[in-house]
């Protein structure tokens, strides 16, 4: 039982299984040829990778339900009626196997093509075979006509996609190193490379019918739900018995309440451009400080969008979803059709600067800076979770993309992390106290002392409203930003809740009726993070190869506060302090200080 912006957050078990085991048996040689001003290398890499998955779908075996506060004005109360926003039956699941191949050649030659100028060029060419099913359990629907796809039967291949061989396959590597100065090197490089990203286990083709599926209903967009409380989930489940054959005569008793998956004929491997300037200069034998540019521009993202969205065309009219175009018995009759394209991009930026130094009077450290912008219109599907809070895959309308378009929900605008290591210069054979007796040196010899600092900004939110009020069956529902974010940090919350309010929730509100939620994506920032680790380490030796290490380690040091990230949901549209939007109310480990001895023989 899970609800949407009231005061509890929901309770019970859906009973999920995501079980998954990935092999991948990896193969390579390399040849290296000097010759001249030459160091060339030839190779190939390959992967063999096997994924064995097992999935009851996002409703779990128990199967959930959804209480928002479309009927009542609260969900509480829309429960205490029996009035369910949303509901999914569950499914016991079914195991299955999918298999592909990543192949890789290469040759990259390092020339020495002057005193002062060195050059790596080199050409890479690598492909990603689609991934099949090994025992062909499974199927698709094309998602533009709706057709009903069988692996290897009416022209299809294994796979139910393309194979990609284009462009992106051949990929160059470009580098330089100029030595302006003596004590100055300029270095610039470019490359191309390009990687599978896939989803979800939940939108794999083996998913499809006749295996088990969950079944799903959406009553958001009613004046009053269809299936209340009382009935379960009897009137929405999938009935039993459909076999491929009914699968392709389009029976529409095998769709009713379904949740099914449709890939796109174009997915393909993301191509990532990435380039790099930096400016590096000797401050002395033992320091450097490097400055630079590092841009990365990534095409063919893959991404989610929902098929069975409807078509917002103004304040209250919407039109069928243009999917499935050829087959609306399938899509009039399903719950939800989840598309998997590559259409998504993301662009990075950064300024970068690093100060090293190596081991000098027994001092060691280094010291980064960056300061970077990351944009794209698909956060994906591995958000994280503490500080930066699992992002939503789908979009608020799957037929604006750009609409989508706002800072990765992991970037962060400053860093600052480094480290420094100290061996105090006391003890035999140091600066201070070199002839003292073996009794003096196990006290104060032989300490050494790390310190880690991370100092950081917040990471992104997007903010989620309670329900869909576009009425278009939209995922991923926005807030109205009604004024600019008002970030209060540390306020306590009060009126008998513990934590803080991180932002003002009287900057948003819930859309009117027939309009999708102004809000951008990744609209306003959480708490950042200032923290120290250290250690302390002490040596006894014993014999010439013997010793023993003691050491403490003080993680999160100084004990800060380190905010997990505010709540992005639970709007109280009767009092705009209400509701638990901006609440934050856990935080990430407090100071631990750990001890260990250590034998070294």
């Amino acid at each position: 039982m899970s609800f949407s912006g009231g005061y509890v957050n929901g309770f019970g078990t859906k009973d999920s299984v995501t079980d998954n085991y990935d092999t991948s048996i990896q193969y390579s040689d390399v040849l290296n040829w000097v010759h001249g001003k030459h160091s060339t290398r030839f190779g190939f890499q390959g992967w063999r990778i096997r994924t064995t998955g097992l999935f009851n779908g996002n409703n779990g075996q128990a199967g959930s339900f959804g209480f928002g506060s479309t009927f009542s004005g609260s969900p509480e109360t829309d429960f205490l009626l029996g009035l369910p926003t949303q509901i999914g039956a569950g499914n016991a699941g079914a195991e299955w196997e999918q298999n592909n191949n990543v192949i890789a050649g290469f040759v990259q030659d390092d020339w020495k093509l002057a005193e002062r100028l060195t050059a790596n060029l080199g050409l890479r060419y690598e492909t990603h075979t689609p991934f099949v099913e090994a025992h062909n359990r499974e199927d698709n629907w094309d998602p533009q006509t709706g057709t009903f796809e069988l692996p290897g039967q009416n022209g299809n291949n294994n796979a139910l996609y393309n194979s990609y061989n284009g462009y992106g396959n051949y990929q160059p590597r470009i580098g330089l190193a100029y030595r302006v100065m003596p004590k100055t090197t300029v270095r610039a490089s470019y490359g191309l490379s390009s990687f599978m990203e896939g989803t979800g286990l939940g939108l794999r083709l083996p998913a499809n019918p006749p295996q088990p599926v969950a079944a799903s209903a959406n009553y958001s967009s009613l004046a009053y739900p269809t299936t209340t409380l009382d009935q379960g989930f009897t009137p929405i489940s999938v009935p039993a018995g459909c076999t491929i054959a009914g699968l392709q005569s389009a029976a529409p008793i095998c769709y009713k309440g379904a949740v099914i998956f449709a890939w796109d004929k174009h997915v393909q491997p993301a191509h990532s451009n990435q380039w790099s300037l930096f400016v590096q200069h000797e401050l002395s034998p033992s320091a450097t400080l490097q400055l630079g540019y590092v841009g990365q521009s990534t095409k063919h993202l893959t991404d989610a969008q929902l098929l069975t969205q409807l078509v917002w065309d103004s304040p209250g009219v919407v039109s069928p979803s243009p999917y499935f175009a050829n087959n609306k018995a399938v899509i009039n009759q399903v719950a939800y059709i989840f598309g998997t394209f590559a259409e998504a991009h993301q662009d990075y930026h950064a300024l970068q600067a690093q100060m090293q130094g190596r081991l000098n009077h027994g001092m060691s450290y280094q010291l980064s800076y960056s300061w970077s912008k990351c944009m794209t219109n698909s956060q994906g599907f591995w958000g994280e979770g503490g500080q930066s809070s699992g992002p939503s895959a789908w979009w608020q309308n799957s037929y604006n993309p750009e609409g989508e378009t706002g800072a990765c929900y992991y970037n962060v605008k400053g860093d600052f992390t480094g480290y420094l290591m100290y061996d105090l210069p006391f003890g035999r054979g140091r600066q201070f106290g070199a002839g003292m007796n073996k009794a003096a040196d196990a006290v104060v010899g032989g300490w050494k002392l790390s310190v880690i600092p991370t100092f950081r900004g917040g990471f992104p939110l997007t903010l989620s409203s309670n329900d869909d009020h576009s009425e278009t069956n939209s995922f991923q529902n926005r807030p109205n930003c009604i004024a600019p974010p008002h970030v209060l940090h540390k306020q306590p919350i009060g009126n008998g809740f513990y934590g803080y309010r991180w932002f003002d929730p009287a900057s948003y509100q819930e859309p009117s009726t027939g309009y999708f939620g102004t809000c951008s994506v990744s609209s306003v920032y959480g708490p950042g993070e200032q923290n120290i680790d250290g250690s302390v380490v002490k040596t006894f030796p014993i014999t010439e190869r013997q010793n023993i290490e003691f050491r403490a380690e003080f993680i999160n040091a100084f004990n800060h506060t380190i905010l997990d990230s505010p709540s992005n949901g639970g709007i109280d549209i009767t009092n705009p302090d209400g509701g638990t939007i901006g609440q934050v109310n856990s935080s990430e480990g407090a100071r631990n200080i750990q001890f260990a001895l250590k034998y070294n023989f």
